[in-house]
């Protein structure tokens, strides 16, 4: 019966009973998968998911909901400060051009993501020193395995998902 709660189901915890161990999460997933683990740090990694979610609307802060392309500007600005960093290198993860991205925000010394597998990419997240997340599990994972600052939207549920973490995850 008590594998049937609802704390024991499928993700329904998400990343709370993962919490404090990154470390062993890490090692484990790429002894298992005999991938190489990204190895290169970087100063910020964006996270701008776009194809399956839905149109962002004003004050919309579920998951599954796009937001919108001005928000990375200012959450980058705000990288920039909490790194004390004029000049930064940085890593785009997204599912649409990456190219256009960059482009279209002006993202100067950022990279597209080298084209992997998932589960590298989101251990290569985790290298940055601030990760700029959308709503998404693919940007939690960022967050779990790096030390450094995240920056998610305000009104972003964030605890829904996983212990906020006041000295690190910042709403903008």
């Amino acid at each position: 019966e008590e594998a049937k709660s609802p704390s024991r189901i499928g993700m329904a915890r998400q990343f709370h009973d993962l919490d404090g161990h990154s470390d062993l999460v890490r090692a484990f997933l790429a002894q298992r998968s005999r991938l190489p683990v990204p190895q290169t740090r970087f100063d910020v990694a964006m996270h701008i998911r776009l194809g399956d979610f839905a149109s962002s609307q004003a004050g919309a802060a579920h998951q599954n909901t796009r937001i919108p392309l001005e928000w990375y500007g200012d959450a980058l600005s705000l990288a920039r400060e909490r790194l004390g960093k004029s000049r930064l290198s940085g890593v785009l993860f997204t599912d649409d051009d990456p190219a256009r991205l960059i482009d279209e925000l002006g993202l100067e010394g950022f990279t597209p993501e080298p084209q992997g597998n998932a589960l590298t990419s989101m251990m290569a997240l985790g290298n940055a020193d601030a990760v700029i997340g959308s709503r998404s599990t693919f940007s939690l994972w960022g967050r779990y395995f790096g030390s450094g600052v995240a920056i998610w939207p305000s009104g972003f549920d964030l605890q829904k998902y996983a212990p906020i973490d006041e000295s690190r995850d910042v709403f903008v």
